[in-house]
C-alpha cells in the first residue's frame, strides 16, 4: 500500500519537473510500483540525464517496466539501479 502511494506521488512530481536534469531517488523504498513510471510522464522529462534508483527493492520485473518508460528519455545517460 505504501509503495503504491509513493509511486503515485513520484509520478505527480515528475509530471511537474519537465526541465529536470538529475533525479536521485536512492534509498526511498519505491519498489516495483515506483519503477512503473508511466511512459507519458517520462516523455515530459526531456532533459533528464541522470536517474538514481539504487537501494529501492526493485526486482527484475520492476526494472523491465522501468525500461519501457525510460525509452522515452532521450537525454538519459546514467541510470543507477545498484543494490536492488
Amino acid at each position: 500500500v505504501q509503495q503504491r502511494y509513493r509511486a503515485r506521488r513520484l509520478a505527480a512530481v515528475l509530471g511537474e519537473c519537465k526541465e529536470m536534469a538529475a533525479l536521485d531517488l536512492s534509498r526511498n523504498r519505491i519498489g516495483d510500483e515506483g519503477a512503473r513510471m508511466p511512459t507519458g510522464v517520462m516523455r515530459e522529462c526531456t532533459e533528464l540525464a541522470y536517474l538514481g534508483l539504487g537501494e529501492n527493492s526493485i526486482s527484475a520485473e520492476g526494472a523491465g517496466r522501468l525500461a519501457e518508460g525510460l525509452g522515452e528519455c532521450k537525454a538519459l545517460v546514467h541510470l543507477d539501479l545498484s543494490d536492488n
